[in-house]
Protein backbone atom coordinates (compact mmCIF):
# COMPACT_ATOMS: atom_id res chain seq x y z
CA UNK A 1 0.00 0.00 0.00
CA UNK A 2 1.11 3.60 -0.40
CA UNK A 3 1.93 5.53 2.03
CA UNK A 4 0.18 8.05 4.18
CA UNK A 5 0.52 11.88 1.82
CA UNK A 6 1.42 13.38 5.53
CA UNK A 7 2.63 12.00 8.60
CA UNK A 8 1.03 14.26 11.11
CA UNK A 9 -1.85 15.61 11.58
CA UNK A 10 -3.44 19.05 14.32
CA UNK A 11 -6.74 19.33 15.28
CA UNK A 12 -8.13 22.38 17.48
CA UNK A 13 -10.96 21.71 19.00
CA UNK A 14 -12.65 18.55 17.08
CA UNK A 15 -16.49 17.49 17.95
CA UNK A 16 -15.86 14.23 19.24
CA UNK A 17 -19.46 12.79 19.56
CA UNK A 18 -19.41 9.14 18.58
CA UNK A 19 -16.44 9.73 17.45
CA UNK A 20 -14.11 5.91 17.38
CA UNK A 21 -10.53 5.58 19.10
CA UNK A 22 -7.79 7.32 16.93
CA UNK A 23 -7.00 4.96 14.40
CA UNK A 24 -5.24 7.26 11.73
CA UNK A 25 -2.12 5.98 10.26
CA UNK A 26 -0.47 9.41 11.02
CA UNK A 27 0.51 10.65 14.54
CA UNK A 28 -1.71 13.36 15.83
CA UNK A 29 -2.16 16.13 18.49
CA UNK A 30 -5.84 17.32 19.91
CA UNK A 31 -5.71 20.72 21.19
CA UNK A 32 -8.90 21.26 23.53
CA UNK A 33 -10.70 23.70 25.17
CA UNK A 34 -11.48 23.25 28.86
CA UNK A 35 -14.07 25.53 28.78
CA UNK A 36 -15.61 24.64 25.28
CA UNK A 37 -19.36 23.78 25.69
CA UNK A 38 -19.73 23.52 21.96
CA UNK A 39 -17.54 20.84 21.00
CA UNK A 40 -17.30 19.32 24.25
CA UNK A 41 -13.45 18.24 25.33
CA UNK A 42 -15.04 15.64 27.51
CA UNK A 43 -16.18 13.43 24.38
CA UNK A 44 -12.91 13.33 23.01
CA UNK A 45 -11.49 11.28 26.04
CA UNK A 46 -13.08 7.81 24.29
CA UNK A 47 -11.11 8.80 20.98
CA UNK A 48 -7.61 9.15 23.23
CA UNK A 49 -8.17 6.17 25.37
CA UNK A 50 -5.55 3.62 24.92
CA UNK A 51 -4.07 5.08 22.41
CA UNK A 52 0.02 5.72 22.72
CA UNK A 53 0.91 9.37 23.27
CA UNK A 54 3.40 9.16 20.28
CA UNK A 55 0.02 8.22 18.15
CA UNK A 56 -2.30 11.09 19.87
CA UNK A 57 -1.10 13.89 21.67
CA UNK A 58 -3.73 15.48 23.82
CA UNK A 59 -3.36 18.95 25.25
CA UNK A 60 -6.05 20.32 27.39
CA UNK A 61 -6.18 24.16 28.21
CA UNK A 62 -8.46 24.41 30.97
CA UNK A 63 -9.55 28.19 30.86
CA UNK A 64 -9.75 28.34 27.35
CA UNK A 65 -13.50 27.86 24.96
CA UNK A 66 -13.81 27.24 20.94
CA UNK A 67 -12.54 28.92 18.95
CA UNK A 68 -9.35 29.95 21.49
CA UNK A 69 -6.72 30.51 18.88
CA UNK A 70 -9.33 33.24 17.04
CA UNK A 71 -8.15 36.45 17.27
CA UNK A 72 -11.10 38.33 15.60
CA UNK A 73 -13.55 36.71 18.71
CA UNK A 74 -14.09 38.29 21.81
CA UNK A 75 -12.08 37.64 24.42
CA UNK A 76 -13.85 34.25 25.99
CA UNK A 77 -14.31 35.82 29.31
CA UNK A 78 -16.87 37.78 27.95
CA UNK A 79 -18.72 34.99 26.19
CA UNK A 80 -22.04 34.06 27.02
CA UNK A 81 -22.52 29.76 27.02
CA UNK A 82 -22.60 28.41 23.44
CA UNK A 83 -20.40 31.27 22.24
CA UNK A 84 -17.15 30.71 21.37
CA UNK A 85 -13.90 33.21 22.09
CA UNK A 86 -10.39 33.75 22.16
CA UNK A 87 -7.87 33.25 24.81
CA UNK A 88 -4.43 34.69 24.13
CA UNK A 89 -2.52 32.73 26.33
CA UNK A 90 -3.94 29.13 24.99
CA UNK A 91 -3.85 31.00 21.60
CA UNK A 92 0.19 31.71 21.88
CA UNK A 93 0.58 27.85 23.83
CA UNK A 94 -1.29 25.60 21.03
CA UNK A 95 0.88 27.67 18.42
CA UNK A 96 4.10 26.70 20.22
CA UNK A 97 2.58 23.23 20.45
CA UNK A 98 1.80 22.96 16.99
CA UNK A 99 5.66 23.86 16.15
CA UNK A 100 7.10 21.73 18.53
CA UNK A 101 4.88 18.65 16.88
CA UNK A 102 5.87 19.53 13.62
CA UNK A 103 9.56 19.78 14.06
Amino acid sequence: SLPPAFTKAVVYYPVCRGAAPWSAPVAGLMLLGGRDDIAFPDQCISVAKGVMPDRLRTIVYPDARHGFDLRGLPDGDQQPPGAPGYNANAAMRSWTAVLDFLK
